[in-house]
């Protein structure tokens, strides 16, 4: 399971290097990509989707689902250290596919669930400020591997959101224990709640 989380963090690392997008018209997520622009995390790198990448996939208990991306960014955050902390992207759903999409994302969660060994936290699905937020944690700091997993949906945008948040090196980590850590990442996600309620809406026709 930790294995699996690391290899899921580094391509979405790998698909985070510059890329040359094509000229967009609009820019939807543009606020929401510098969200954390006036806090305590910041972003040390930030790409935005081409614009012919239209979905990704994710692997479903039924087989692989597709998830429509007509715009996005992949960011990765940084607090005061440096070493990374969060690996996040917001993702814009092409229209009338956001409910397909989350339901995707939704069934990759549990299924990722399934994955993970006895005594793990199980997937926690709450709603916070009209976003839904699913969650995937680790039980402890020190296992390896991202400690926790985290997508987000927003219906009324149609924008969701991928996060992993880091364990960071010993040396370099900014949390000293579990209650530290949990304290470091419900700030992290009560932020970009914030963030992704506040995104505009799309003109209603």
């Amino acid at each position: 399971m930790k294995r699996l989380l690391a290899l899921l963090a580094m391509g979405t690392a790998i698909a985070m290097a510059p890329a040359m997008a094509q000229e967009r018209a609009t820019d939807p997520l543009g606020g929401l990509a510098h969200c954390f622009d006036d806090g305590e995390f910041r972003v040390a790198s930030s790409a935005r989707l081409p614009a012919n990448k239209q979905f990704r996939e994710v692997q479903t208990r039924n087989g692989a689902a597709k998830v429509s991306t007509v715009d996005g960014y992949r960011l990765m955050l940084h607090k005061d250290s440096r070493a990374p902390l969060v690996n996040l992207k917001v993702e814009k759903s092409a229209d009338g596919q956001f409910e397909q999409d989350r339901a995707a994302v939704l069934a990759y969660m549990e299924m990722f669930s399934d994955t993970r060994g006895e005594g793990a936290n199980p997937l926690e699905v709450t709603r916070q400020d009209g976003v839904e937020v699913m969650a995937l944690n680790q039980a402890g700091i020190d296992g390896g591997g991202p400690l926790s997993f985290y997508s987000f949906a927003h219906q009324e945008s149609g924008v969701i959101g991928t996060a992993y948040i880091l364990a960071q090196p010993p040396a370099m980590r900014e949390f000293r224990n579990y209650a530290e850590y949990a304290s470091l990442r419900d700030r992290f996600v009560g932020k970009l709640v914030h963030c992704m309620a506040q995104q505009p809406l799309p003109p209603r026709g």
